[in-house]
């Protein structure tokens, strides 16, 4: 009887040394995961950083190209005839 106390009081010991083991575990895993999670974070505010930086940039040159680009008025015949030469 003695014996299988001492077995079942080992098994026990076991238990509780594999559960401390989980938990530790579990800890590492839990810090892994916040990490992550703050790395993904702050990547997809840069990447929306970027893409805004990019459409700005798009859109300012759209309106330095169209204010270069001047729309060519029509003429009528006489100034056809009769106005400057450029």
């Amino acid at each position: 009887m003695n014996e299988q106390l001492a077995f079942k009081d080992e098994q026990i010991k076991d238990y509780r040394q594999q559960i401390k083991s989980y938990q530790e575990q579990i800890l590492i895993l839990t810090q892994s995961l916040h990490d992550a999670t703050t790395a993904l974070t702050a990547a997809q505010a840069l990447h929306a950083g970027t893409i805004q930086k990019q459409l700005t940039e798009h859109s300012e040159s759209m309106e330095q190209s169209s204010e270069t680009e001047q729309p060519k008025q029509k003429q009528g015949l006489f100034s056809k005839l009769f106005g400057r030469k450029n």
